[in-house]
């Protein structure tokens, strides 16, 4: 008999980069990569301290070993032990794993350039949004990924209220683990990024036809049209005249 309980990303490390359990966290990892790269090239040059949230395997460290990003320092911050150590994979100069929470970063006020979450629907509240407004330094860049509200509203239809800020992930064991997950309207996203002082510079989306065939998730489809916007990115950023 499958049991169904609120869980942890803890619970779900060991298989959450198995594509072929997950092939949707595949394609929203795949998408957040086409985000940043719109935007990598638009970033300060000259990044001392960077930063990613909810880091997991990493995505700024995987584009470090590649060459396609650059930090003198790059810190990892997960509150889960186990998800942060598939960022081991890459093994960049200056990579520094932290175990901390979205919502009370340990990290010093104005201490960052340059913030990344990808992602970050697990923690997309006013709380962790005021945190990564304080550890960066006026000027400096954030950029955020979540699943797109177009797909998240039309995959969790019909679910009870209490289950429509939760994502589901059923394991190889047959239990059924949901953890938390904002996915909010573009109105109220938009609402809770000036709320928290940010300047918006950009906003894009990514399609199912921009992803790649190979692997693509049937969740993906829930509309059954490839023009479905799937996952949605914001460049935003600390004023250079913001108050210390």
């Amino acid at each position: 008999m499958r049991n169904n309980s609120c869980g942890t990303y803890e619970e779900l490390a060991r298989e959450y980069y198995d594509t072929s359990r997950h092939p949707t966290c595949a394609n929203f990892r795949q998408a957040s990569a086409i985000l940043f790269r719109k935007w990598n090239s638009s970033l300060a040059s000259g990044l001392y301290w960077s930063c990613e949230i909810g880091a997991g395997k990493s995505l700024l460290a995987e584009f470090m070993s590649l060459e396609e990003f650059r930090s003198a320092r790059l810190l990892l911050i997960d509150s889960s032990p186990a998800m942060l150590e598939h960022s081991k994979a890459f093994s960049v100069p200056g990579q520094t794993p932290i175990i901390g929470a979205a919502t009370a970063l340990p990290l010093k006020q104005d201490s960052t350039d340059f913030v990344a979450s990808f992602l970050g629907d697990p923690y997309n509240v006013s709380k962790f949004w005021r945190e990564v407004f304080r550890v960066l330094q006026p000027g400096g860049q954030f950029v955020f990924t979540a699943p797109s509200y177009e797909w998240a509203s039309a995959f969790r239809e019909g679910l009870a209220p209490e289950m429509q800020s939760t994502a589901e992930f059923v394991l190889a064991d047959g239990r059924r683990v949901f953890v938390p997950s904002f996915v909010l309207p573009e109105e109220k996203q938009l609402e809770l990024i000036k709320s928290s002082n940010f300047r918006i510079l950009d906003i894009a989306s990514v399609r199912v036809s921009d992803l790649s065939e190979d692997g693509l998730s049937p969740k993906l489809m829930v509309k059954r049209s490839k023009k479905l916007v799937v996952a949605s990115g914001y460049l935003c950023g600390k004023p250079h005249e913001a108050a210390k």
